[in-house]
C-alpha cells in the first residue's frame, strides 16, 4: 500500500484538555465534550454548548486544537474543508486547489485516533513532488506545513531511497514536538517480491535538515502522547511476504511498543505487547502515554478465535504499564474511550463480531452521563487520550 500523501493533525495542548483559542470552550468537567459524527449524509457536531449540523456530501475527519473541525468529501474528487462551530465559518478547497493528484488519504490518512496532540499550530502533510526525471525513479516527497485555513506555510524535501533506481521511498505518520518533526519511511522495490524490500525506519526533520535516527527498524506507525511530550511507535508486525499492506496488522511474536527520545528520535525503551493474545487477528489501534504510564488500545477479531462473546473475547481492551508489566483498564473493556479532561470522557461500545462501532456515543463529566449520538452514527470523530490527564 502506498504510504504517501498522508495528512496528520498536529495540535497545541498543555494537557489533554483540548480546544483553546478562537473562542472555543475547553471540554472539561461540566461542559459537553467535543464530538462529531455523520448520520444519513448530515454532519452533527457538538462543542461546548454549541450544536450545529452541516448538510451536503461532507464527512468529519479531525478536530483541530483551536476547536475547528476538518472535513472531507467522500468521493474520488475529494475536497477539504475547515468548519468553525462558534461562528459557522466554513473554508473549503477543491481538488485542484488542494492538489488531489498529490494526495492519497489512504486507509490510515486523516485518522482521528492519531496525531491529535503536539506543540504546533499546523497541519502536516506529506505530498508528492513533480514527476521523476526517469521512469524508474519514484517521485520526490515533501513535508509540508499548512495553517488552519489550508494555506501552505513551509515545505522540506525528504530524501529518496539510498538506491532510487531500484527502490522507491514512501513516508507516513508525521508528528511534531516543538521544532522537531518525525515521520516513518518505507523502502520498496519497483518490481519484485515484498521480501526484497529493504525495510523501514524513522526520519527526523528540524528546519531544513533531515537525518535518520532509526534505520532498518520495522516501525509501522508513530503516535504523539496526549500530554504532547512523548513519541511512541508500533514496531514489528506481519511478515513481509504476507503482502497485507496493513501497517498495524500484528504478529504477537514480533510486535512491540517503543518510546522514542523526543529530541533525537532514537529508541529510548521497548515494551513487549500484553500477554494473552493468541493466533487470532488483532491490532494495536492507539498508543498513548500519560504520567509515565504507556497505554495501548488493542482490537481483536473475536470471530477468528471462535469465541465471539464479550466475556471471553472483548472486541477492544485498554492496557497500561509503567515498564514492569501490563494491567488491563477493566472499566474501559469492550469499548473505545477518549478522555478530554480529568473527569470528562466520550465513549461507545463496540460489537464483538467484527469490531463494528455500533454503540451510541455517550459522555460523562464525573457526575452526569449523557448520549450525544444514536447507535447508527458513523464516521465518529473525537479528540482525547486513552487515559485521563494528570
Amino acid at each position: 500500500m502506498s504510504l504517501r500523501g498522508k495528512l496528520v493533525l498536529l495540535a497545541v495542548l498543555a494537557s489533554m484538555v483540548a480546544a483553546c483559542g478562537q473562542g472555543a470552550t475547553a471540554p472539561v468537567g461540566g461542559a459537553t465534550p467535543q464530538v462529531a459524527w455523520d448520520e444519513r449524509g448530515t454532519v452533527h457536531l457538538v462543542q461546548g454548548d454549541v450544536e450545529r449540523t452541516i448538510e451536503g456530501q461532507w464527512e468529519p475527519w479531525l478536530w483541530l486544537p483551536n476547536g475547528d473541525l476538518l472535513l472531507h468529501t467522500p468521493s474520488d474528487s475529494s475536497g477539504m474543508g475547515v468548519y468553525r462551530p462558534r461562528t459557522g465559518d466554513f473554508v473549503t478547497k477543491t481538488d485542484d486547489e488542494w492538489g488531489r493528484d498529490k494526495y492519497d488519504g489512504g486507509e490510515y490518512g486523516l485518522d482521528g485516533e492519531t496525531g491529535v496532540l503536539t506543540a504546533t499550530d499546523v497541519l502536516l502533510r506529506i505530498v508528492d513532488g513533480d514527476e521523476p526525471a526517469t521512469p524508474d525513479q519514484g517521485p520526490p516527497h515533501y513535508l509540508v506545513d499548512y495553517d488552519y485555513r489550508l494555506g501552505e506555510e513551509a515545505r522540506v524535501e525528504l530524501p529518496a531511497a539510498d538506491d532510487p533506481s531500484r527502490y522507491r521511498r514512501d513516508y507516513d505518520f508525521p508528528v511534531r514536538v516543538g521544532a522537531v518533526t518525525f515521520a516513518t519511511y518505507e523502502d520498496s522495490v519497483f518490481d519484485g517480491p515484498l521480501s526484497d524490500n529493504p525495510g523501514r525506519g524513522i526520519v527526523r526533520v528540524e528546519g531544513g535538515a533531515v537525518t535518520t535516527p532509526a534505520k532498518d527498524v520495522d516501525v509501522r506507525r508513530l503516535f504523539l502522547s496526549s500530554d504532547a511530550s512523548s513519541v511512541l511507535a508500533i514496531v514489528g508486525g506481519a511478515p513481509a511476504d504476507e503482502g497485507t499492506g496493513d501497517p498495524t496488522l500484528v504478529d504477537p511474536s514480533r510486535t512491540r511498543v517503543v518510546e522514542l527520545d523526543p529530541v533525537t528520535g532514537e529508541i529510548a525503551r521497548e515494551l513487549a505487547v500484553p500477554e494473552g493474545y493468541g493466533e487470532v487477528d488483532w491490532e494495536i489501534e492507539r498508543v498513548d502515554e500519560v504520567g509515565g504510564q504507556v497505554a495501548v488500545q488493542i482490537a481483536e477479531d473475536c470471530t477468528a478465535g471462535g469465541s465471539g462473546t464479550a466475556d471471553t473475547c472483548p472486541p477492544r481492551r485498554t492496557w497500561v504499564t509503567d515498564g514492569s508489566g501490563w494491567t488491563e483498564v477493566t472499566d474501559q473493556r469492550g469499548g473505545e474511550w477518549y478522555w478530554q479532561g480529568p473527569t470528562t470522557s466520550v465513549s461507545w461500545a463496540t460489537s464483538g463480531a467484527n469490531n463494528a462501532r455500533t454503540g451510541p456515543i455517550g459522555w460523562a463529566d464525573g457526575s452526569t452521563d449523557g448520549q450525544l449520538a444514536p447507535k447508527k452514527a458513523s464516521h465518529r470523530v473525537v479528540s482525547g487520550g486513552l487515559l485521563p490527564p494528570v
